[in-house]
Parts: structure tokens; C-alpha cells; sequence
């Protein structure tokens, strides 16, 4: 479960409809080759970061479009100081157990990405073979705690009240 702190506040039903509906205009106008820059100006300037025009024909293989648009309306992650042990270890857990929905994983894994600098944490909870480096790793049950423990070590950030847990593999 997600710390009360860090709950992300979803759009509303009338903004997330506004802009799935702007969504389908904008695919539609990139196709049709159209000037685009007046609806990808009145896109970018709610969305939560500067979206490209290729990016409304190629989201739809990955997800739908009201996936995207809760994505793009998702606030911008922010790097927390105060961050402790037991708040990254119930994120960490709420991302790998699956327990979100599209938009909210993909703002987390960004989220600690941000929070644990060049460590990669999507690829070390989805892919902990290419991680370690071994493949071993993949049939390992990592816990939450395994995550931020090795999260922290490939980072060097160093959270209050982390506990000592032993990892299964070197981290390099």
C-alpha cells in the first residue's frame, strides 16, 4: 500500500474525458499530417511533461488511451529528502506486487527512479537477472526489502531506518 504522503491525486472524470477526447484529435491530426502545435500547446500545458506529436501514434500498442492520458495528468514525481526505509519499502512492494493501475505504476517506477539515482529500479524488479547479472536472480523471491536494500547500494542513498538484509547476489 502506498503511503498516505505519496497518494496520487487522480484526475477528474471530466478532465481525464477532455483529454482523451484531445488525445484522439491529436492522433488523428499527427496522421493526417495537420498543423498540430495549437492542440499539442493547450496538450502540454496540463500534461506533466512536453509530449512529442509521434508520441500519440505510437502509445496504442502499449496501452490504451485513456491509460495514457491518466499518465500524461499524473503529477510530476519529486525526489523526497525525508524519504524513510519503511516508505520506500511499501512503494517498492505496491509496484512489484502489481496492486496499481497502469498510470499509477508508471508514475512509481519514476518516482524511484528518481529516488535511487542511476540504480535502475525497473529493470531490478522486473528483470533481476539483467540487474545482478545473473541468472539465478530471476527465480529468486525477492522481497520489498530486497529492492531498496539493493536499490540504495547501486544508488549510495541511504534511508533512516533501513534494516540490515542480506541480498542473494553482488551488487555491482
Amino acid at each position: 500500500m502506498i503511503p498516505h504522503r505519496f497518494v496520487v491525486k487522480r484526475p477528474t472524470a471530466h478532465e481525464v474525458r477532455a483529454f482523451c477526447e484531445l488525445c484522439d484529435v491529436l492522433e488523428n491530426a499527427v496522421l493526417s499530417r495537420e498543423n498540430v502545435e495549437p492542440l499539442l500547446a493547450r496538450w502540454n500545458l496540463r500534461a506533466n511533461r512536453v509530449f512529442a506529436p509521434h508520441e500519440f501514434t505510437r502509445y496504442s500498442g502499449a496501452m490504451g488511451t485513456r491509460d495514457f492520458v491518466l499518465t500524461a495528468l499524473a503529477p510530476k514525481p519529486q525526489y523526497v529528502a525525508d524519504l524513510t526505509w519503511a516508505e520506500a519499502v511499501a512503494v517498492f512492494d505496491a509496484v512489484a506486487t502489481g496492486g496499481l493501475e497502469s498510470w499509477e505504476l508508471d508514475f512509481f517506477k519514476d518516482w524511484l527512479e528518481l529516488q535511487f539515482p542511476d540504480a535502475n529500479v525497473s529493470d531490478l524488479i522486473f528483470w533481476p537477472d539483467s540487474w545482478f547479472g545473473v541468472d539465478a536472480a530471476l527465480q529468486f523471491p525477492f522481497t520489498a526489502q530486497h529492492f531498496v536494500t539493493a536499490a540504495m547500494r547501486r544508488s549510495g542513498r541511504q534511508l533512516p531506518g533501513a534494516q540490515p538484509v542480506e541480498l542473494p547476489f553482488p551488487v555491482s
